[in-house]
């Protein structure tokens, strides 16, 4: 494996993170003193998500205006439809359009963040 495709296993460890913990290995809902803990946590994971990946484009020499806006559309688009996953396959989890929002929300940081300290510091 080159050098320059290291960068992309973090990335990559972290997108089936993701799925394993939005799918599988989530816990049951509980409907009763629900807080919104969770919507932090759904905006941190795809901020990194969307972070690990501009930073190994970035690594590897690839990293073009194009391949970063694909990135934040690819990053959005996974957390929205991880969303439709849990509803269609998994019978105690459930579709949240606030879920999806944060997911959203955290790829769009991540992407803003990478620009801004890629400018700052050149990461």
């Amino acid at each position: 494996m080159s050098k320059e495709l290291i960068w992309f296993i973090p990335a990559i460890a972290i997108a089936l993170c993701i799925f394993a913990l939005s799918t599988f290995l989530a816990f049951p809902i509980q409907a009763e003193g629900v807080n919104h803990l969770d919507k932090w946590e759904h905006t941190f994971a795809y901020f990194v998500l969307s972070f690990s990946f501009l930073l190994a484009f970035k690594k590897s020499e690839r990293l073009t205006s194009k391949i970063s806006l694909l990135v934040l559309f690819i990053s959005g688009a996974y957390g929205l439809s991880l969303e439709f996953v849990q509803f269609q396959f998994f019978e105690y989890r459930v579709f949240e359009w606030y879920d999806a929002l944060a997911n959203i929300l955290g790829a769009v940081l991540g992407y803003l963040v990478f620009l801004l300290l890629n400018k700052v510091i050149s990461v």
